[in-house]
């Protein structure tokens, strides 16, 4: 059985271990009497887990009538254990049979062999200790010979706080669906719902976020109804992508396969996360490195038709409304199925990385050159620090030295099947560093080394891990970094302020003594300074 969370299935393991300590029966109340000792009940918590494949047939033996209030189409005497038998076991109809309760029969038959096996049970962590785990006992023992009937998969959760308290009238901490949807709307309320968190730990609901929930909800709108034909800003440009287009492509098949991964795994806070929060943010990425060129019209209508159909689980009526009258698509987002996209290719998503990583290391060096220095007490006021208007940025092809040494070391290590590391492995890749640390001049000693050589392995690993394989432990890039700063020259330089792609010149020579080497995918800038 599938249970979402290591967590949850611990818990069952738990409560399976001390089950036998329950008290099943009872001497009064609710439950249905031992057949062999009628002064003893079993109790109702236990005598009731098999109701979800009650729930299947309810609407036919209670006349549509949720509460059992109206009379159903037989009598309650007729439902005796051979008729359920003939819907459950598909064993034969009771001998005596009236024609009405042999329809009933024939219609629960059908219903409850549409609607069987139960596929997702969702339910509290407080329940595993009792109605879960009693459910997996009765469904086994009802059908000991048929696996294909027993609970699929159950999700459990914590339970729900209210700006990170217990929800209680009596401290007035509290809110009701109908006021959540009448004070943000309710796709900002499952918004703010699907953000309150997926494991068994209390989820926690946040005026903050259903607020801006409504805000982002608000602007996306805006801005797909004035990019769309006929909008405000609408683009037009079409043809070839050019680098930042292939990136946010790759970034929309991303999110695509992260954000369905999460939908199956029943992890809606990474779902919101990947496919809106994130693809969020790679969509402006994207608009800012387009510059005045404008957007690219076809790769725009598909974010838009991405975006829309990984968000309708959580926010359906929003993309309802992009997906029929923005778009103007027939039927409805919640039919249309999310969208399908390519392998995403993690080569250009690490050259799209660096890039970002380079732009931001630029401002960082700008800023602190062109902040104005500190006057000390007394002295006199100097002039205003330099302009800075281009920039040499040395990059490397490949990692040289205890770099190298240490990919290889975790390389020897790495067990591509499984996707881990060998016990040792961070042991090995500081032995292999040593050596070539010490000849490249570095300070010696274990911590020193391990200071300085520990960090990079640690990243490496991690890359490795979290999907990238061995290509984290190559000794090259899976890219050229000379030439995608050279084809983005006029990026960069839009985005640090510099008067155009002149300003930023790439070289593979190595810096003058004394300033520090590049590194594969962290290029040594040197500053071209005027006077301000």
């Amino acid at each position: 059985m599938e249970t979402y969370s290591p967590d949850t299935r611990h818990a069952f393991d738990h409560t399976l271990g001390w089950l036998r300590q329950w008290a099943c029966s009872r001497s009064f109340g609710l439950g249905t009497r031992l057949p062999w000792d009628p002064q003893f009940l079993v109790e109702s918590l236990s005598d009731s887990t098999i109701y979800m494949a009650y729930y299947a047939v309810a609407h036919i033996l209670q006349a549509g009538d949720m509460y059992g209030k109206e009379a159903g189409p037989v009598a309650v005497g007729e439902l005796t254990d051979e008729a359920f038998d003939a819907i459950f076991l598909d064993k034969p109809p009771p001998a005596d049979a009236s024609p009405a309760l042999l329809n009933v029969i024939s219609a629960c038959t059908r219903e409850f062999g549409y609607w069987y096996p139960v596929d997702l049970r969702v339910s509290g962590k407080d329940l595993i200790q009792n109605h879960l785990t009693f459910c997996l006992y009765t469904h086994t023992a009802v059908w000991p010979a048929r696996p294909d009937m027993w609970p699929q998969s159950m999700r459990c959760n914590g339970h729900l706080l209210l700006n990170a308290e217990k929800m209680s009238k009596s401290t007035g901490n509290f809110k009701t669906l109908a006021q959540a949807v009448a004070e943000y709307s309710a796709d900002a309320m499952r918004a703010a719902l699907a953000d309150a968190g997926d494991t068994l730990d209390d989820a926690n609901f946040e005026h903050g976020v259903a607020n801006g929930a409504v805000l982002r909800l608000t602007r996306e709108v805006e801005w797909i109804a004035s990019v769309l034909p006929g909008g405000a800003a609408a683009q037009a440009r079409a043809g070839d992508h050019t680098f930042a287009d292939r990136a946010f492509d790759n970034a929309l098949n991303t999110a695509i396969a992260r954000t369905v991964a999460a939908y199956e795994g029943a992890a809606y806070r990474e779902a919101l996360k990947a496919g809106w929060y994130d693809l969020q943010s790679a969509r402006d990425a994207w608009r800012t490195a387009c510059g005045p060129a404008g957007l690219h019209a076809a790769l725009t209508t598909r974010y838009i038709d991405v975006s829309t159909r990984l968000l309708a689980p959580i926010c359906p009526h929003t993309c309802e409304h992009v997906w029929r009258d923005l778009l103007g698509r027939p039927g409805s987002v919640l039919t249309a199925g999310l969208p399908a996209g390519a392998p995403p290719d993690p080569a250009l998503a690490a050259a799209a990385a660096a890039l970002d990583g380079a732009v931001a290391s630029l401002r960082r060096g700008v800023a602190r050159l062109e902040a104005p220095p500190k006057a000390k007490k007394g002295a006199r006021p100097t002039g205003p620090p330099p302009k800075v208007v281009g920039v040499d940025l040395h990059v490397s092809p490949a990692f040289t030295g205890w770099h190298a040494a240490v990919l290889a070391a975790l390389d020897a290590a790495y067990d591509e099947e499984k996707g881990v590391f060998a016990d040792g492995a961070m042991a090995s890749a500081l032995a292999a560093a040593a050596a070539p640390f010490a000849a490249a001049g570095g300070p010696t000693g274990d911590k020193a080394i391990k200071q300085a050589v520990a960090p990079f392995a640690k990243r490496r690993m991690d890359d490795a891990t979290a999907g990238a394989g061995r290509g984290a432990l190559r000794a090259t890039l899976p890219f050229d970094e000379a030439a995608l700063v050279r084809d983005n020259a006029a990026y960069v330089a839009r985005c640090v302020g510099w008067a155009g792609p002149q300003c930023v010149r790439v070289t593979e020579e190595a810096p003058p003594d004394g300033v520090a080497a590049p590194v594969p995918g962290e290029p040594t800038p040197r500053f071209e300074t005027a006077a301000a």
